[in-house]
């Protein structure tokens, strides 16, 4: 189904819909957000195709809910758990019956901050995440609200971070948070990595992965992650803000979301993409129904869900089933069971089962991937049930996920690509016609060539110490829909990931003045430059000063209410004597330092070069050093940058390609 963002609500669309939350329960999707009105109470969105809405009203009356920021509900113990911060004062529990409500509050404020998110991991136990500027707390929760166990999740986004969520997808914890501001333009979401539920947790190579700074829509943040009605893949609803009438409004939009093997990849989209499909099939369970099968057997491949409680058995065809009474998860065939493990869920009341049929036979509850068996070969998927017992939604859709088209720009792990023998067919969609830059992210040591589109690259053997490394192969012009073929070698390079950024023509953030004794960023019209030089005088030593340029940069924030380096790209420049190369990514990570001895009142020249991922750094033109570096390659804009409390002066700043 095609979706263009953001989401419309029609008669409702004089509300602010921020931080949105949805709940997937029994086929249903219950959508909640920041109250806009100072003096309202939570409400709920219904929807079965998260296209069309329908509003459902208020979902409390306690006085104590007025002015919510963001309400998240979950189910848990055979209830609906809700927390939210009421005028971001702490955080209050309540419960209710239904995702709808009426909820009645359970505790006293927690306080715990803001942003309270709820997770219940495969052991069957309720988590409470929350905002911090250290990164994301959890907490343990128990039945009746309160928490303990406080522990600290250490990726921040060099300030303050909020709006954290969690899902558990293949055996792995994917952690998605958001920050700093969120009226600046720079407002982003990240995803990390982890085996464990309390880490540690390995942040995504693609990070920021929500981020547009540059669109009538912008300030992306604040997201959830919910099952898509396909039961295929993830979908990411998030918020962006417009300028509407005078005021700040905050709109929803969502994306869809790919994961594989700790690798997550979606692209912002503001235009008209297929964002998901219906399931192959599926059932809206009745209580008189004791037995139900679908017609056509599955295929091979295919993921399953059903609402259901421990009086009913998953048919899976060719003689397995799966059962989940007595304590155990069976895995049964021919009426014996093959393969079995604990079950931590009390199913005395329903659950949301969801099996995935891959590589493995993956068993999910309430959203927790709870097991592991090995993969089955299927026939006709349905259940069994007493008579009087509950099955709600009943569906299944055969895996299809590498079948839409990728939203371009973006990165898109070889995880995502349809590689047969060398072969890419990477079919696209993007907002119009126009001219990409395209990086492949390569893992090679001998010279090879890479062919797109038929047209022959030829690439260098790799003379680093990484095993992989992006490689720029230049500007290609792309139709608004289409398919680029890639052919290689596999014996001698393997395709690890694939990027495309729109080429821009944009004009510089000001006009940088050597007198100006303020943070700045002067940023060059120019894009794709690999050689950048600047000449330089340092009229006094004060600490902690950082004067230098910037290479590729994208993704800039001119707003200030955020972190200090509000932009993605390569510093190389002067921290007082010691010569230093950080990579900016919304926040400054060190690459490599090296102390030389500038002296005060003289003027120097500062040069860099690059191709590919290789940096060479001269100073006066004397080769300093040079340096490989994984993520570098020839997209974005130059510019120069420097501290406030600098008393370094520019002058002669030149960016060129250089063939």
């Amino acid at each position: 189904m095609k979706h263009c963002n953001p989401i419309d609500f029609k008669e409702n669309n004089f509300r602010d819909y921020g931080d949105p939350y949805v709940l997937r329960h029994d086929g249903t999707y219950y959508l909640y957000f920041t109250s806009a009105n100072p003096e309202g109470l939570p409400r709920v969105y219904s929807s079965l195709d998260l296209i069309n809405y329908e509003d459902l009203g208020e979902i409390t009356s306690d006085p104590k809910a007025i002015c919510s920021f963001a309400p998240e509900v979950l189910y848990a113990f055979g209830k609906f758990y809700m927390v939210t911060s009421p005028r971001g004062n702490g955080h209050y529990v309540f419960t209710s019956t239904s995702p709808t409500g009426p909820f009645i509050r359970i505790t006293d404020n927690i306080n715990s901050m803001i942003d309270g998110s709820l997770f219940v991991c495969k052991e069957g136990k309720l988590h409470f995440l929350r905002a911090s500027s250290s990164g994301t707390i959890i907490l343990d929760m128990d039945e009746n609200g309160n928490v303990s166990n406080h522990r600290l999740i250490p990726l921040s986004l060099d300030g303050w971070t909020e709006g954290p969520s969690l899902i558990n997808y293949e055996g792995k914890y994917y952690l998605f948070y958001c920050g700093n501001h969120y009226c600046a333009t720079g407002y982003r979401v990240n995803y990390a990595v982890s085996r464990h539920l309390d880490g540690p947790y390995v942040d995504g190579i693609n990070n920021p992965l929500i981020i547009s700074t540059d669109t009538p829509i912008s300030k992306l943040g604040h997201s959830s992650e919910v099952l898509s009605p396909d039961l295929c893949s993830y979908l990411i609803f998030y918020h962006g803000m417009t300028n509407a009438l005078g005021r700040h409004k905050r709109v929803v939009n969502f994306d869809r979301l790919l994961i594989k093997d700790g690798n997550v990849s979606t692209s912002p989209t503001f235009f008209e993409v297929e964002k998901y499909r219906k399931p192959t099939n599926y059932y809206r369970g009745k209580e008189k129904e004791t037995v139900f099968n679908f017609a056509n057997p599955a295929k091979k491949e295919f993921v399953l869900e059903a609402f259901m409680d421990d009086k009913a058995i998953i048919e899976l065809g060719n003689g397995y089933s799966l059962s989940f009474a007595n304590g155990y998860i069976s895995l049964i065939h021919d009426g014996h069971v093959v393969e079995k493990s604990i079950n931590n869920f009390d199913f005395n009341y329903s659950h949301t089962v969801r099996i995935e049929n891959k590589d493995k036979l993956y068993i999910y509850i309430d959203t927790a991937n709870v097991s592991c068996f090995d993969s089955i070969l299927p026939g006709v998927l349905g259940y069994k049930k007493e008579k009087g017992n509950h099955v709600g939604f009943f569906g299944y859709s055969n895996v299809e996920d590498n079948q839409f088209k990728r939203a371009i720009p973006g990165y898109y792990s070889s995880k995502f690509l349809n590689n047969e023998n060398g072969k890419i067919c990477f079919d696209y969609v993007a907002k119009d016609k126009t001219n990409y830059e395209l990086s492949l992210l390569l893992a090679w040591k001998e010279k090879t060539t890479i062919k797109v589109n038929g047209k022959p690259y030829k690439i260098d053997s790799n003379k680093s110490e990484f095993a992989s490394l992006f490689v720029s192969l230049g500007t290609v012009e792309l139709e608004k829909e289409g398919t680029l073929y890639i052919e290689f070698d596999e014996n001698k390079v393997q395709i690890v990931g694939l990027k495309l950024e729109e080429i821009k023509s944009l004009e510089s953030y000001s006009n940088f003045s050597s007198e100006e004794k303020i943070d700045k960023f002067q940023i060059n019209e120019i894009e794709g430059n690999n050689e950048v030089s600047v000449k330089f005088v340092n009229k006094g030593y004060t600490p902690y000063s950082e004067a230098g340029i910037l290479l590729n940069v994208t993704s800039f924030s001119k707003d200030t209410i955020q972190c200090r380096h509000h932009l993605n790209g390569l510093f190389v420049g002067f921290r007082n004597k010691l010569l230093v190369i950080d990579d900016y990514r919304y926040k400054a990570t060190r690459i490599f330092d090296k102390p030389l001895p500038i002296e005060e009142n003289k003027e120097y020249s500062l040069r860099v070069s690059y191709k590919d991922s290789l940096l060479n750094i001269y100073l006066d033109d004397s080769l300093m050093f040079s340096i490989y570096h994984p993520s570098l390659n020839t997209f974005g804009r130059d510019g120069l940058y420097r501290s406030e409390n600098s008393n370094v002066e520019f002058s002669d700043f030149k960016a060129r390609r250089v063939l």
